[in-house]
């Protein structure tokens, strides 16, 4: 009896939490899933796969009451975007697949992954979202990025160093997503930190989002990811050509992170910067990618089968003679997501992909300029870390997407004000 105290006294607050969620999910409870999706199955509820990791049953918690919402609620202004329709069928093609697929049940489960993104996508694109909504989303994908950056700094200095990811060495993110992975998740709160840290109205407000870039910069250096450190070059490139105003503090900001990026991966304090440094090799991608050259001519066509390349790649390794037994075999994954689309759902995959991408650039495009710099960022930077790693059917791959979606029904939904004329123009206009 003693033991079920606690939770009888917590009982009511958590009916409370759960009645505030399930009327307005998106102000509390998408921001909630927001901050955990960086940090993957090390926020492990203990139960078993795809449960396993606290951001999965928040995902599916939000899809039930944005639902809800949808249907009772008001809906976006914003025309519905191609993008939506595009997922729609690259989704009921990879579900198609299961017909010829080499292993139907990893179609069943990459589909099953796949559907709960786009649902959450869909569901997004139809109900309103008014400021607060996307400011509360903001906030909570600035948070998540410094929170793995302090994480990183904790494992380093305080808990014995970072975990070592096969013979890659110790790198931040291996028993999270992945070292790679983890780097190319952290992209977009990077791409949202950064234009506040000079444009936001407050002093305190620019130095707190500094902070975070600082350490959503230093979170990608301790990943040891190569890609993911060029990824963010193109996030603070595009930020600083897109931003409207506080180039020159931008500027001198990158100025200041370089300098001291070359420093560490010259000096290598306590092993920082040596995979950059010290790796010349594609790590296994060159053999990956010419397996998947060779598995083209039985697969491009209609495809092995969504998430199947690990079967693939265990088929077609011993047919190419100068391919080598990777470390991992056949957990192995495509390492692009062009290359994955094209083995596992062939052409018409890769057109749907094609497709959809670029419909989501185009919307980029045409948010008013004031929104416009971090999602254009982060798209940008996810795509180059995309040529480098298969996270399509990642949470932090559809959380850039996701963005993009609330910017969009965001710009609709709460148009900025229209700044009154000067008063020459209005004495003109009266006269």
């Amino acid at each position: 009896m003693k033991a079920l105290l606690p939770f009888v006294v917590l009982l009511p607050l958590l009916a409370a939490v759960l009645i505030a969620v399930s009327r307005d999910p998106l102000h509390y409870l998408l921001p909630a899933y927001i901050v955990t999706v960086p940090f993957g199955s090390k926020l492990s509820l203990g139960l078993p796969a795809p449960l396993d990791s606290l951001s999965t049953p928040l995902l599916l918690l939000l899809i039930l009451t944005t639902a809800y919402q949808a249907a009772l609620g008001e809906r976006t202004r914003a025309p519905l975007s191609g993008t939506l329709p595009t997922w729609v069928l690259l989704l009921g093609w990879a579900g198609l697949s299961a017909q010829w697929s080499l292993s139907a049940g990893l179609t069943a489960t990459g589909v099953t992954n796949l559907l709960a993104l786009i649902l959450l996508f869909g569901l997004l694109s139809v109900v309103r979202i008014d400021a607060r909504v996307l400011r509360n989303a903001q906030v909570a994908i600035v948070i998540s990025g410094a929170a793995a950056g302090l994480f990183a700094l904790t494992q380093l200095l305080l808990l014995g160093g970072l975990p070592v990811e096969g013979d890659a060495g110790a790198r931040f993110g291996a028993d999270i997503l992945g070292a790679n992975n983890t780097a190319a998740a952290l992209l977009l709160p990077l791409a949202v930190a950064l234009p506040r840290a000079v444009s936001a109205v407050r002093r305190s407000d620019r130095l707190l989002h500094v902070a975070a870039a600082l350490l959503i910069g230093v979170a990608i250096v301790l990943s040891g990811s190569r890609g993911g450190l060029l990824a963010a070059l193109v996030v603070f490139l595009v930020i600083f050509a897109a931003t409207p105003s506080g180039r020159r503090q931008l500027g001198l900001f990158g100025a200041v992170a370089l300098g001291a990026l070359v420093i560490v991966l010259a000096t290598n304090p306590a092993g920082v910067g040596a995979r950059q440094t010290g790796h010349t090799t594609s790590s296994g991608r060159s053999e990956i990618w010419r397996i998947a050259e060779e598995a083209c001519h039985s697969y491009c066509l209609a495809g092995s089968g969504w998430a199947t390349f690990p079967r693939v790649y265990e088929e077609m390794q011993p047919k190419v003679p100068e391919s080598r037994v990777l470390v991992r075999g056949t957990a192995y994954e495509a390492h692009n997501i062009w290359i994955e689309s094209l083995v596992q759902v062939g052409l018409p995959g890769l057109l749907l992909l094609f497709t959809g991408l670029v419909l989501t650039f185009r919307d980029i495009r045409r948010l008013p300029q004031r929104l416009r710099a971090p999602p254009l960022a982060a798209f940008a930077g996810t795509m180059v870390a995309s040529m480098f790693l298969s996270n399509f059917e990642y949470k932090f791959f559809w959380l850039v997407l996701t963005y993009t979606v609330l910017c969009r029904s965001a710009s609709f939904d709460n148009p900025a004000p229209e700044r009154p004329a000067p008063v020459g123009d209005r004495i003109r206009v009266v006269a």
